[in-house]
């Protein structure tokens, strides 16, 4: 309704611009909501871990894949590489697919447009580590301290206008907590950010 009263009394390019902006809107209530859904079940209610083994090199592609168009709106590269030479996980599938999405969403988020963006998976001393490396502006020092905490507000923004809650890296947190995980940064100004998962083969 809203996308036809724009498309009826505004010129194209107006039209175009409205129908944008609205869609962009949309997308970050939604996108808030489900943050506030999964930021209650991690404080709130006691989470049922359902362990499960599973290919964890198949899994990150099936991932990866599902942020091509996002990553491809913006001229961004996703390079895989796979050192590990173990594959098989056993872990709570579904609350690692929030992890990583959270975190392959806030390197795309970040990017300026035509970088790269690295997800490596090695395997140490009987654990996963995957590996999300970004050519974004990296993270100051200051800004480091409070990368994780619930509601952060940090120097740098979304380089497209996409919609970032301030909480997908506190619940990143939290959900690895219940993986017997934890997640690692490293940044260097100008050059980008390392973001490593560090997951236990089996829990």
């Amino acid at each position: 309704m809203l996308s036809y009263l724009f498309q009826e009394f505004a010129t194209n390019e107006e039209s175009e611009e409205l129908i944008n902006i609205f869609n962009k809107s949309i997308d970050y209530v939604f996108h808030l909501i489900e943050q506030m859904e999964t930021l209650n079940s991690v404080e709130n209610l006691p989470l049922n871990v359902y362990v499960e083994e599973f290919n964890l090199n198949n899994f990150i592609e099936e991932t990866v894949k599902s942020f091509k168009s996002v990553a491809e709106a913006k001229s961004i590269k996703l390079n895989q590489n796979f050192k590990a030479k173990e594959n098989i996980i056993k872990t709570d599938i579904n609350f690692l697919k929030r992890v990583l999405y959270n975190v392959i969403s806030n390197a795309i988020k970040f990017s300026p447009f035509e970088k790269n963006i690295f997800i490596d998976l090695e395997f140490v001393k009987n654990n996963f580590l995957i590996k999300i490396k970004d050519e974004g502006p990296g993270i100051s020092e200051d800004d480091k301290k409070k990368l994780f905490d619930k509601f952060n507000k940090l120097k740098n923004k979304p380089t497209n206008s996409e919609s970032s809650s301030g909480l997908g890296l506190f619940i990143v947190k939290e959900l690895l907590k219940n993986l017997k995980g934890q997640i690692d940064v490293t940044s260097k100004i100008d050059v980008g950010t390392t973001f490593t998962i560090i997951l236990p083969k089996s829990i």
